[in-house]
């Protein structure tokens, strides 16, 4: 036996000689099979032959320096039925992985932050809507004629409350239009009572840049025949996204993006059910929900266990929402506790934080379950690099006071019976960054704008709003406002 590990070794090291410095691994794998299948045997022709095919399916792929050129074809695995053609086999498919894991130390994925700075603006007019209207198009997005001075009306009449006839149900009809009318409805206007900061006129605005990581990759999966397909055939090619499962208990799984440099993390989800039945999505008791400090204490150690960077974020505050609800309820019972809770780490660029257009913290999202107190999965994960470029902000207070005391650059008017007002004093101001997408040329565009944050004191809150955030970017300001020709209006 000895003697043909010797010569199966030398056939390899004739195909590549490098192979020599995997000789340990390669003997105990030789070994194993051979231990497997006892009964077969291993003649001179066999082996000449073999040693021949291999020889020419590998020297095609000699044209570079690189020792991972040599592309295998699984067709040519039917033809081999005795032990030690399964022996090559199966060196010819791990060896290829060994040399995979010898290239892959060449191959960079540079997920890293950098901040790269470009001409003023330089990503065209910031006419960003949430459907894409008038997104950023290289310069030469249509923007409305229509600008924002403090002369401007941004607070439109309100207009009557249309005839609303019910239906069974608590349904409503508006223009024929099915309406759901909430039991009551509180309308808040806001009142800054501080000082606002110091805002330039120019401020810069980051886009998010995306581009393909694969290269590496593309070269090592060109090289692989399955059989089935052969996918070095599918010239300029390119990996966008992959994933990993872990199969095993409580295992995740890991998906990412190459494209867009982005990273998320699930439940595998078969590894995981036994775990849960149909109590495990009941809304909890008061008294079994764990404290804050566990919760976020799971979520540290879940992300250090991983080593996922968080250079640039804030500390993991916990998203709960529900507490405002139930705090107010009279009958506490009626409120839904959730069987989980979100830990959100907020991204932080330049100093400053960064929200979403709903008031809360943009950044990386970890959500821990409180039946199996584990993490079930992480969001949010993603390069941060940026193209940076300076904008002309709104600086005049009067315009800005009026979106504040709106609660936003969308009003929200509710004009029906019944309906309470309440205004809500507020005393702090900073500057930071809201995270805004458009949708331009088939492509999402993703930015950070210069705005202003105004914390909503806790006892006053609503149970989903935390922070009034207003855009200062005067072509976001125009465009968002310029096609509200009457307020969003909520029915009865």
């Amino acid at each position: 036996m000895e003697n043909n590990i010797k010569q199966i070794l030398e056939d390899l090291y004739a195909i590549d000689k490098d192979m020599k410095k995997y000789e340990k691994e390669l003997i105990k794998i030789i070994k194993a099979l051979i231990a497997s299948r006892p009964e077969a045997s291993y003649d001179e022709n066999f082996r000449q032959k073999l040693r021949a095919d291999l020889l020419q399916k590998f020297s095609q792929r000699q044209e570079s320096d690189n020792n991972f050129n040599k592309k295998f074809n699984f067709n040519f695995m039917k033809k081999i039925n005795y032990v030690f053609g399964a022996v090559l086999l199966a060196v010819l498919v791990i060896t290829p992985l060994m040399l995979l894991q010898r290239q892959s130390e060449n191959i960079q994925l540079d997920f890293s932050p950098q901040i790269s700075r470009v001409g003023a603006n330089a990503f065209g007019q910031l006419g960003i809507t949430p459907s894409g209207r008038g997104a950023a198009e290289g310069g030469d997005a249509l923007m409305s004629d229509r600008s924002v001075s403090s002369e401007t009306s941004i607070e439109p009449t309100l207009p009557a409350a249309p005839d609303i006839k019910g239906y069974g149900g608590g349904g409503g009809t508006v223009d024929g239009q099915m309406m759901i009318l909430p039991p009551e409805y509180t309308y808040y206007e806001y009142n800054f009572l501080g000082e606002f900061p110091e805002i330039n006129s120019q401020l810069d605005v980051l886009k998010r840049t995306k581009n393909i990581q694969s290269a590496g990759l593309n070269s090592v999966l060109s090289k692989v025949n399955l059989g089935l397909v052969d996918l070095g055939s599918f010239s300029r090619s390119e990996v966008r996204n992959f994933s990993l499962v872990q199969n095993q208990r409580f295992g995740y799984e890991i998906y990412i993006n190459l494209y867009d440099q982005s990273i998320s993390i699930n439940q595998n989800w078969p590894q995981w059910q036994e775990a849960f039945n149909e109590n495990s999505y009941m809304g909890m008791r008061i008294d079994q929900v764990p404290a804050d400090d566990r919760i976020i204490s799971l979520a540290n150690k879940f992300l250090a266990d991983y080593k996922i960077d968080l250079s640039m974020y804030g500390s993991g505050e916990i998203e709960d929402s529900w507490r405002i609800l139930y705090a107010r309820a009279e009958n506490k019972s009626d409120v839904y506790i959730p069987p989980s809770a979100s830990v959100v780490y907020p991204l932080i660029v330049n100093g400053k934080t960064v929200y979403d257009e709903s008031g809360n913290s943009y950044g990386i999202r970890v959500s821990v379950d409180f039946n199996t107190m584990r993490v079930t999965g992480v969001w949010g994960i993603e390069a941060n690099k940026y193209q940076s470029s300076s904008y002309a902000m709104e600086t005049d207070q009067v315009i800005l006071e009026k979106f504040i005391r709106q609660g936003g650059l969308y009003p929200t008017y509710y004009d029906a019976p019944g309906v309470r007002k309440e205004t809500i004093d507020l005393t702090e101001m900073q500057i930071a960054y809201v995270k805004i997408w458009s949708y331009s040329n088939g492509e999402n565009n993703e930015f950070l704008v210069p705005a202003i944050v105004l914390p909503i004191p806790e006892e006053s809150r609503d149970s989903w709003k935390r922070n009034i955030v207003i855009p200062l970017s005067k072509d976001v300001i125009t465009e968002r406002t310029s096609y509200l020709d009457e307020p969003v209006r909520i029915m009865q």
